[in-house]
């Protein structure tokens, strides 16, 4: 039966066709992720613009609570096995089946876990509306754990266009519940259901994608190196977790569920921007990467191409969020949310270093080091809980934010020596693939700031000035691309070719 099933999904398990057609996968996923990216980022910034409007700050404050506490049970769902299964150079039925069933017995545990801490989190931030909220938000667990395996052979495969779709499809339809809810009941409530919905289809769309049903689980398989791998990888979650989320626990604590939500709702944008692009960016990258664990050379171009690309993405947008921060709040998500732009402004400082520097981390992991992956991560997470806590104390919600924006600076000298040990990706490469969008960025955010500050008098003026920023960046990246310097994608001489070539499309 067990070499029946790995014929029969022989198409989701073999990557030998992928180390043979890289470029040209690498092309296509990226343009799906992209796609999908886009179209998610415009779906979540129309709904965060209404529901903005239909709740209040106390709503999402309280929700976040929640999700920044619950959210640690995410990394027992998947324990990192996800990431072996996409990773790991063959693979087989049986194999996939029992880590399948080890995904699916976290997500149980993951869902009664956060049922049975709903009460310490009550007591926690002292506020009953808490335990409901936790209670029906436990389900997505279950659903996140189910479909774990089913995700990750799509990625093993680089079928991001199926990624793209599903993503998109439950994005779209839980926004509408999302905003359903918010306009009868006006609170909280819209929230948790749009997580639980999305979580739900997100697991029917990759059952259905994969057409993959496992086995049941089988004592004699082997999947101890799986199981090593992703208990690395979900350590490096622990602490990835910790990260993200400990300075939202200590403002919820320290300054109540409006002060929290008008945090959130400052990095929302920064996040949105340099998180969904660079995830697009990273879920590429892993299976490629991994693929050329064996041909060093080429791992190392293919890096830097990975890397000039985020930069080029991320600190642009970041910077605009940096410079236009009471328009993007006063405007987008209406006054009430005021006392937000200072926590955008430094949050998107975060946004422009933050995913350059944490596309190091993968080349460990891409080459088989996952317990230097875990290790690099905890350096990450120990420098910023070290300076929230010298911080917090002393500057209040406003130090912490500034801790999340500098900490990864703080941290990079001994993160990047980790990360690069071994590996054919050298410091110097990383600084002259980022130096010029990094300069070029930084200086045309700060001539932009002051003209903004100093020279616009007129709503058309500003307009103007942000079409301009965003065209400008554009533009630099085109000529760089052009003069072919290390790192660059080689879009425009691509171009170039195809129509010398008549091969316009």
């Amino acid at each position: 039966m067990s070499t029946i099933q790995n014929q029969k999904y022989a198409h989701l398990f073999d990557t030998s066709q992928i180390r043979s057609s890289i470029k040209e996968r690498s092309l296509k996923a990226g343009v799906a992720n992209i796609t999908s990216q886009g179209l998610s980022l415009s779906i979540t910034l129309v709904r965060a613009a209404i529901l903005a409007r239909l709740l209040a700050p106390d709503d999402y404050g309280v929700f976040s609570m929640v999700v920044v506490v619950s959210s640690f049970a995410l990394i027992f769902k998947d324990l990192g096995l996800g990431t072996a299964t996409v990773r790991e150079k063959e693979i087989n039925h049986a194999q996939v089946s029992n880590l399948f069933w080890i995904n699916t017995l976290l997500g149980c545990v993951s869902m009664l876990v956060v049922i049975l801490v709903a009460p310490a989190i009550v007591w926690f931030y002292n506020d009953p509306r808490l335990n409901s909220i936790a209670v029906v938000l436990s389900v997505a667990f279950l659903f996140a754990g189910m479909s774990v395996q089913h995700q990750a052979l799509l990625k093993r495969q680089m079928q991001f266009g199926k990624i793209a779709r599903i993503t998109v499809f439950s994005s779209f339809i839980s926004s509408l519940a999302g905003i359903g809810v918010a306009w009868i009941y006006g609170n909280y409530w819209a929230l948790v259901w749009m997580q639980v919905i999305q979580n739900g289809l997100l697991m029917l769309g990759f059952w259905w994608s994969t057409g993959w049903v496992p086995s049941w689980p089988k004592k004699d398989i082997k999947i101890g190196k799986f199981i090593r791998v992703g208990l690395d990888v979900a350590g490096l979650n622990a602490f990835s977790t910790v990260t993200q989320q400990i300075d939202k626990i200590l403002i919820g604590r320290m300054a109540g569920a409006t002060q929290l939500g008008l945090y959130n709702k400052g990095g929302q944008v920064p996040n949105l921007f340099s998180g969904q692009f660079r995830m697009a960016f990273f879920q590429v990258a892993l299976p490629a990467l991994s693929s050329l664990q064996d041909e060093k050379k080429r791992l190392s171009g293919y890096y830097y191409k990975f890397l000039n690309i985020v930069c080029w993405t991320t600190m642009p947008l970041s910077a605009f969020c940096f410079v236009f921060a009471e328009e993007i709040i006063l405007v987008y998500f209406g006054p009430k949310w005021a006392e937000s732009v200072i926590f955008m402004r430094i949050l998107a400082l975060h946004a422009f270093i933050m995913p350059a520097v944490t596309t190091l981390d993968q080349i460990p992991l891409a080459l088989g080091h996952s317990r230097r992956y875990l290790w690099v991560g905890m350096v990450r997470s120990i420098t910023l809980i070290s300076c929230i806590a010298v911080a917090a104390p002393l500057y209040g919600v406003t130090g912490i934010a500034l801790c999340v924006a500098g900490s990864d600076v703080v941290a990079f000298p001994l993160f990047a020596r980790l990360c690069l040990k071994e590996s054919p990706v050298s410091i110097r490469g990383f600084f002259f693939v980022t130096a010029v969008p990094a300069t070029l960025t930084f200086c045309m955010a700060a001539a932009f700031y002051i003209f903004k500050v100093y020279y616009i008098t007129s709503t058309t003026m500003l307009v103007a000035a942000m079409l301009f920023f965003i065209i400008f960046c554009a533009g630099s990246f085109l000529l760089v691309d052009w003069l072919n310097l290390k790192g660059t994608v080689g879009i425009c001489r691509a171009a170039l070719n195809r129509i010398r070539s008549g091969r316009v499309v």
